[in-house]
Protein backbone atom coordinates (compact mmCIF):
# COMPACT_ATOMS: atom_id res chain seq x y z
CA UNK A 1 0.00 0.00 0.00
CA UNK A 2 0.61 3.65 -0.86
CA UNK A 3 0.22 7.00 0.54
CA UNK A 4 0.19 10.07 -2.51
CA UNK A 5 2.74 12.43 -1.96
CA UNK A 6 2.53 16.10 -2.45
CA UNK A 7 5.55 16.62 -5.05
CA UNK A 8 9.38 16.73 -5.10
CA UNK A 9 9.27 16.76 -0.81
CA UNK A 10 12.91 17.61 0.37
CA UNK A 11 14.88 14.96 -1.65
CA UNK A 12 16.18 15.53 -5.19
CA UNK A 13 16.29 19.28 -4.98
CA UNK A 14 19.71 19.71 -6.72
CA UNK A 15 18.53 17.18 -9.48
CA UNK A 16 15.95 18.91 -9.98
CA UNK A 17 17.46 22.52 -9.95
CA UNK A 18 20.23 21.47 -12.59
CA UNK A 19 17.25 20.25 -14.83
CA UNK A 20 15.06 22.91 -14.50
CA UNK A 21 16.91 26.24 -14.36
CA UNK A 22 19.90 24.51 -15.54
CA UNK A 23 19.51 22.62 -18.42
CA UNK A 24 15.77 23.47 -18.69
CA UNK A 25 16.58 27.25 -19.02
CA UNK A 26 13.33 28.06 -16.64
CA UNK A 27 13.63 30.70 -13.39
CA UNK A 28 11.57 30.12 -10.10
CA UNK A 29 9.23 32.56 -11.64
CA UNK A 30 8.61 30.81 -14.68
CA UNK A 31 4.72 30.22 -14.97
CA UNK A 32 3.92 26.93 -16.88
CA UNK A 33 0.42 26.28 -18.14
CA UNK A 34 0.68 22.65 -15.80
CA UNK A 35 0.56 24.45 -12.14
CA UNK A 36 -1.40 26.94 -10.94
CA UNK A 37 1.73 28.80 -9.01
CA UNK A 38 4.71 29.51 -10.32
CA UNK A 39 7.94 27.02 -11.09
CA UNK A 40 9.62 27.65 -7.86
CA UNK A 41 6.62 27.39 -5.48
CA UNK A 42 5.95 24.33 -7.23
CA UNK A 43 9.13 22.75 -6.38
CA UNK A 44 9.01 24.07 -3.13
CA UNK A 45 5.19 22.88 -2.33
CA UNK A 46 5.56 21.58 1.54
CA UNK A 47 6.11 17.74 2.12
CA UNK A 48 2.73 15.58 3.18
CA UNK A 49 3.35 14.45 6.72
CA UNK A 50 2.10 10.73 7.51
CA UNK A 51 2.12 10.28 10.97
CA UNK A 52 -1.65 10.58 11.33
CA UNK A 53 -1.85 7.94 8.06
CA UNK A 54 0.48 5.81 9.56
CA UNK A 55 -1.41 5.80 12.78
CA UNK A 56 -4.16 5.10 12.56
CA UNK A 57 -3.49 2.25 10.11
CA UNK A 58 -1.28 0.79 13.06
CA UNK A 59 -4.83 0.79 15.18
CA UNK A 60 -6.36 -1.52 13.34
CA UNK A 61 -3.13 -3.47 12.03
CA UNK A 62 0.08 -4.05 11.60
CA UNK A 63 2.74 -4.29 8.27
CA UNK A 64 5.54 -6.16 7.60
CA UNK A 65 7.89 -3.26 6.34
CA UNK A 66 7.58 -0.08 5.80
CA UNK A 67 9.33 3.24 4.06
CA UNK A 68 9.18 6.72 3.82
CA UNK A 69 9.97 7.67 0.21
CA UNK A 70 12.90 9.85 1.04
CA UNK A 71 16.74 9.69 -0.15
CA UNK A 72 17.11 7.17 -2.57
CA UNK A 73 13.63 7.86 -4.48
CA UNK A 74 11.48 5.25 -4.79
CA UNK A 75 13.27 2.49 -5.94
CA UNK A 76 16.25 3.09 -3.49
CA UNK A 77 13.49 3.11 -0.81
CA UNK A 78 11.21 0.16 -1.71
CA UNK A 79 15.00 -1.68 -2.31
CA UNK A 80 15.10 -1.92 1.40
CA UNK A 81 11.63 -3.38 1.81
CA UNK A 82 12.94 -6.53 -0.62
CA UNK A 83 14.18 -9.39 1.41
CA UNK A 84 15.99 -12.80 -0.53
CA UNK A 85 13.29 -14.54 -2.31
CA UNK A 86 11.16 -11.42 -2.84
CA UNK A 87 10.72 -9.15 -5.19
CA UNK A 88 8.23 -5.65 -4.77
CA UNK A 89 6.18 -5.41 -8.12
CA UNK A 90 4.95 -1.46 -7.62
CA UNK A 91 2.35 -0.25 -10.64
CA UNK A 92 2.91 3.06 -11.98
CA UNK A 93 -0.51 3.52 -12.95
CA UNK A 94 -2.39 2.76 -9.47
CA UNK A 95 -1.23 6.24 -8.11
CA UNK A 96 -0.93 9.75 -9.50
CA UNK A 97 2.88 11.06 -10.53
CA UNK A 98 2.50 14.74 -9.62
CA UNK A 99 3.46 16.78 -13.15
CA UNK A 100 6.36 18.29 -11.69
CA UNK A 101 8.75 14.85 -11.98
CA UNK A 102 7.21 15.00 -15.93
CA UNK A 103 8.25 18.76 -16.40
CA UNK A 104 12.21 17.55 -14.55
CA UNK A 105 12.53 14.95 -16.54
CA UNK A 106 11.99 16.39 -20.09
CA UNK A 107 13.75 19.90 -19.17
CA UNK A 108 16.86 18.08 -17.87
CA UNK A 109 16.74 15.15 -19.80
CA UNK A 110 16.31 12.57 -16.99
CA UNK A 111 16.32 9.28 -17.53
CA UNK A 112 14.02 6.93 -15.81
CA UNK A 113 16.17 5.30 -13.55
CA UNK A 114 17.30 8.27 -12.32
CA UNK A 115 14.29 9.95 -11.67
CA UNK A 116 13.10 6.80 -9.62
CA UNK A 117 16.50 6.65 -7.81
CA UNK A 118 16.40 10.16 -6.87
CA UNK A 119 12.46 10.76 -6.75
CA UNK A 120 9.37 9.80 -4.53
CA UNK A 121 7.51 10.15 -8.32
CA UNK A 122 4.20 10.33 -5.96
CA UNK A 123 4.39 7.76 -3.24
CA UNK A 124 5.71 9.17 -0.17
CA UNK A 125 5.11 6.65 2.12
CA UNK A 126 4.66 3.30 1.37
CA UNK A 127 3.88 -0.36 3.56
CA UNK A 128 4.32 -4.11 2.63
CA UNK A 129 1.45 -5.29 4.11
CA UNK A 130 -0.63 -8.88 3.17
CA UNK A 131 -3.70 -9.00 0.93
CA UNK A 132 -6.10 -9.82 3.54
CA UNK A 133 -5.15 -6.70 5.61
CA UNK A 134 -4.91 -4.70 2.47
CA UNK A 135 -8.28 -5.00 1.37
CA UNK A 136 -9.29 -4.78 5.03
CA UNK A 137 -7.64 -0.97 5.28
CA UNK A 138 -8.88 -0.10 1.46
CA UNK A 139 -12.49 -0.33 2.40
CA UNK A 140 -12.24 1.58 6.21
CA UNK A 141 -14.36 5.07 5.34
CA UNK A 142 -11.75 8.34 5.30
CA UNK A 143 -8.54 5.75 3.54
CA UNK A 144 -6.02 7.37 1.74
CA UNK A 145 -3.83 4.50 0.92
CA UNK A 146 -3.61 3.34 -2.31
CA UNK A 147 -3.02 -0.48 -3.66
CA UNK A 148 -0.26 0.01 -5.66
CA UNK A 149 1.34 -3.49 -6.53
CA UNK A 150 2.05 -6.56 -4.68
CA UNK A 151 5.01 -9.10 -3.38
CA UNK A 152 5.99 -12.19 -5.35
CA UNK A 153 8.52 -14.72 -5.13
CA UNK A 154 11.27 -13.67 -7.14
CA UNK A 155 14.93 -12.24 -7.27
CA UNK A 156 15.47 -9.83 -4.57
CA UNK A 157 14.67 -6.26 -5.85
CA UNK A 158 12.00 -3.73 -7.15
CA UNK A 159 10.08 -3.87 -10.80
CA UNK A 160 8.52 0.12 -10.98
CA UNK A 161 7.27 -0.73 -14.82
CA UNK A 162 9.48 2.04 -15.74
CA UNK A 163 12.28 0.99 -13.62
CA UNK A 164 13.83 -2.55 -11.78
CA UNK A 165 16.48 -3.16 -9.32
Amino acid sequence: LGLPSAGVHSNGLSLARKALFERGGYTVDSNLEVFDVSLGREVLTPTRLYVRDVMDFLVHSKFTAAAHITGGGLLGRLEKLAVDGIRLHVDPTTYSRPEIFNVIQKAGDVSDEDMARTFNLGLGFCIVVDAETAAEQLARPNNNWLKVGHVAAGEKGVELGFARS
